[in-house]
């Protein structure tokens, strides 16, 4: 806890603010675009007021500048730094809390998501958005490492996200289901 706080401490008050700024504006957004069709869902918008947030932390945190170093290195060899040895065990904890940090954007994701048709419109962006954010890093962010190992990473971390979202919205449709099927004994 001390290394991340040492190392994106300074960027905490970016963070805050730009989920606040995102998330609010993904919310008016949803608003005025479904209060066209007199549509409003609270658990829709709180999905994609959770992933609006989820991205911005994400974006926060893998496009502050690096320290120290004013270079910018490219890794194009996946998990080659957990075969060397040399800092085998910061690797294991980047490479974790980088999949963690991606897990709720795929929760997020399949919430917001209602038509399963769209299941490959979250692939593509499973994998897009963590390229993305890797070249982003690469071209623009100076003291950063843009590796293939953390796109790799972030994209699971996505995936597992997708997986959990998607199993947890059938387990409420089928248990919402089976609620509304199932014989009402009178009260006695």
């Amino acid at each position: 806890m001390d290394q991340i706080w040492r190392a994106f401490g300074h960027t905490i008050p970016l963070i805050v603010a730009m989920c606040l700024i995102i998330t609010t504006l993904a919310f008016v957004i949803y608003l005025f675009k479904n209060r066209r069709y007199g549509v409003f869902s609270a658990r829709r918008s709180a999905s994609w007021a959770g992933l609006a947030a989820s991205v911005a932390v994400a974006v926060a945190i893998t496009l502050s500048p690096g320290h120290g170093v004013e270079n910018r290195t490219l890794e194009l060899v996946p998990f080659r730094r957990l075969f060397d040895g040399f800092g085998q065990e910061m690797t294991l904890t980047q490479m974790a809390a980088n999949f963690a940090l991606f897990v709720p954007i795929g929760i997020f994701l399949a919430l917001a998501l209602q038509d399963t048709s769209r299941r490959w419109s979250a692939a593509i962006l499973a994998v897009g958005f963590p390229l993305m954010i890797e070249i982003t890093q690469y071209l623009f962010v100076p003291g950063r490492v843009a590796a293939a190992e953390d796109w790799i990473v972030c994209s699971a971390g996505i995936f597992v996200g997708l997986a959990l979202g998607y199993g947890g919205r059938r387990m409420a449709t089928s248990a919402s289901a089976m609620h509304r099927t199932s014989p009402r004994t009178p009260n006695a």
